[in-house]
């Protein structure tokens, strides 16, 4: 289960889980415990555990998609909007 997300928001929930969404490429089945390095400007800073993956609710453009996890995060919304962030699984 391979995947590239580019990380277009974030949202902090207060049951702790930390949510991406954006497009997602590499698959199209739900994801689930896996690996991921979270990029900043071509940088690796953080290895976090995905956890699994919301259906949206919402109306979001084509191929957006929303996955979290509940470790902590190193960035937040003001790091997204400034920076290009990418969230790979470790095998992408």
């Amino acid at each position: 289960m391979a995947f590239e997300m580019k990380i277009c928001e974030i949202f902090k929930l207060q049951s702790g889980q930390t949510v991406f969404a954006g497009p997602l490429e590499g698959t199209s089945i739900s994801i689930q415990n896996c690996q991921a390095e979270l990029e900043v400007d071509g940088v690796i800073i953080q290895k976090l555990m995905i956890e699994g993956e919301f259906i949206m609710n919402v109306k979001h453009p084509v191929g957006h998609r929303a996955i979290f996890t509940t470790e902590s995060v190193k960035i937040n919304r003001s790091i997204i909007k400034q920076q290009t962030c990418y969230l790979r699984s470790v095998n992408f």
